[in-house]
């Protein structure tokens, strides 16, 4: 199974977001408890980094949660053409539009994310962290 991994999945359990925390967490160590394909677009990782830099206030705090991101999970490439492909997916937002070219390019199961809606004219489906962890959680 591959799964592509949304920007706000991580920021909610890096962050540590009280209402999302626990189910994003809970997903990443099944993903890596399961040993299941799971990957990151290369513009989620400075995503990542900025945005936990600018929460945690802390350049070295951001740069561990980028390692610790980049040491268990696989990063899909953003170039030229995903970018161009991005402009034609009838997804509004722009930065979900290359999330879902990547998930289609890397073959991907499902986009975990907590915005499903976002993603409706995705070609890849979307699954939430509550869904996903029902399906394929510990049984």
């Amino acid at each position: 199974m591959r799964i592509l991994i949304d920007t706000n999945i991580l920021l909610d359990a890096a962050l540590a977001r009280p209402q999302y925390a626990r189910a994003a967490q809970d997903c990443l160590s099944l993903l890596v408890s399961q040993k299941m394909r799971a990957y990151l677009t290369a513009t989620t990782i400075t995503d990542i980094y900025y945005l936990s830099r600018r929460e945690l206030r802390d350049a070295e705090a951001a740069l561990r949660v980028v390692r610790d991101l980049l040491g268990a999970f696989s990063v899909a490439s953003v170039d030229g053409p995903a970018c161009l492909n991005a402009l034609s997916t009838g997804i509004k937002d722009y930065e979900d539009s290359i999330q879902a070219v990547c998930a289609k390019r890397i073959k991907a199961d499902y986009i975990l994310t907590r915005n499903g809606k976002d993603f409706s004219a995705s070609p890849v489906p979307a699954i939430a962290p509550e869904e996903f962890l029902r399906e394929y959680g510990e049984k």
